[in-house]
């Protein structure tokens, strides 16, 4: 038991200063807690959380793919991979990157959406991408859910 809590002080640590906005810092101390517990989902999950705001969006991948490897119901994990793929989506200007991240984002929200259905930020997520594929009906009905 002793030995599982050491991790988790690196990772409460680390959320702390993510909540601050310190993200470097918050990154530091995670990489710490999966010195010591690699296969903890929560300290990945975080991770690409910590990396995300870093804009280092490979590293993020790769930390949510993790933490869903071992915990595919993590409804907020799946989420922050669209809003990932999302905000990739909306940094090309290359038309196949462009329909590729948006569909992986509208694939990961309704994923989130499937595992907890009152998410109102997927469902939000969800209306803007159906509205741009001019699926307006659809949209509507995301966007009324996420009020």
């Amino acid at each position: 038991a002793r030995a599982h809590r050491v991790p988790m002080v690196w990772y409460q640590s680390a959320r702390h200063k993510m909540n601050q906005g310190n993200f470097a810092s918050s990154e530091s101390e995670l990489h710490k807690a999966l010195d010591l517990d690699p296969l903890d989902q929560r300290v990945h999950a975080r991770m690409g959380m910590a990396l995300y705001y870093l804009r280092n969006y490979k590293g993020a991948e790769i930390h949510y793919k993790t933490a869903l490897s071992m915990n595919p119901e993590d409804y907020n994990t799946w989420y922050n991979l669209g809003e990932l793929k999302y905000t990739l989506a909306n940094r090309t200007w290359q038309s196949d990157s462009l329909k590729l991240y948006s569909r992986e984002a509208l694939r990961n929200f309704l994923q989130a959406l499937s595992l907890e259905r009152n998410h109102p930020k997927a469902h939000y997520r969800v209306g803007l991408l159906l509205n741009s594929n001019q699926q307006f009906k659809e949209a509507i009905d995301h966007f009324k859910k996420s009020l």
